[in-house]
Parts: structure tokens; C-alpha cells; sequence
């Protein structure tokens, strides 16, 4: 059992969303700066160990994407960069709702991720007499 960091993810795609939506108002030709660049690829970076953490593989796909095109040796432009920043949003989207998550109160998450824990004897026992 993880626990669901939804919320960061969610932030995470509605600030990616929020930069498509800037890279849309301005010259889509121009290239992006070096803060520009850093940031976006500590954010991508960022959301990339979320969804591995949760186990997304096509939003994990989308992150490499992303990782790869800003690893290049030229900042790439924010016409190259804005429907990759649009498909990111999408596939979270689409994986989130193909998932199941179920709250659990922290209270009682011990039970769920070691549900055997103080039971040694009871199965002692029933291996012993069956039953």
C-alpha cells in the first residue's frame, strides 16, 4: 500500500498547464531562458519521481519525453514544448481515472501495510493445530 500524493500531482499538472497556457500568449517561436529552462526541468523532474512512485507509465512516458527534449544541448522553443506540456496534463489525467485509490485513515494504515504484525502466535497456533 503507498500513500497517494495526489494533491502534489495535481499541482504539479495544473502549473504545467498554466505555463502551455502562458507559452500560448506570447511568440511561440522564442526560446526559452536558462531560469525558464532549470525550472521546467526540475518541475518535470519532480513529477517524473510522483508518477513512478505511483506506478503511471504513460505519464511516466510523458515525462521522459519531456526530460529528453530539455536534456538537449539547445533550449528547445516554447512552440516545441507547449502540446508536449498539454499531453503531460492529458495523460494524468486519463491514468488517475483509470485507478482505483481507496482512503484510509492513517490511524488504521499500519493494519494495511502489515496486516500480519502482532499475530505470531495466533498463527503458530492454527499451523500447529489447524483448523
Amino acid at each position: 500500500m503507498k500513500e497517494f500524493l495526489g494533491h502534489a500531482l495535481f499541482s504539479y499538472g495544473r502549473y504545467v498547464q498554466e505555463i502551455a497556457a502562458l507559452f500560448g500568449l506570447r511568440n511561440t517561436d522564442a526560446i526559452l531562458t536558462d531560469d525558464q529552462w532549470q525550472n521546467l526541468t526540475a518541475l518535470i523532474n519532480k513529477i517524473d519521481k510522483g508518477v513512478e512512485y505511483l506506478a503511471l507509465p504513460a505519464y511516466k512516458k510523458a515525462c521522459e519525453e519531456l526530460l529528453s527534449l530539455l536534456a538537449g544541448k539547445e533550449h528547445p522553443s516554447r512552440r516545441t514544448l507547449q502540446p508536449l506540456l498539454v499531453e503531460l496534463n492529458k495523460r494524468i489525467e486519463v491514468e488517475l481515472k483509470a485507478h482505483t485509490y481507496l482512503c484510509v485513515p492513517k490511524e488504521q494504515s499500519d493494519f494495511y501495510k502489515n496486516p500480519l504484525k502482532d499475530w505470531q502466535i495466533v498463527i503458530a497456533r492454527i499451523s500447529q493445530d489447524g483448523i
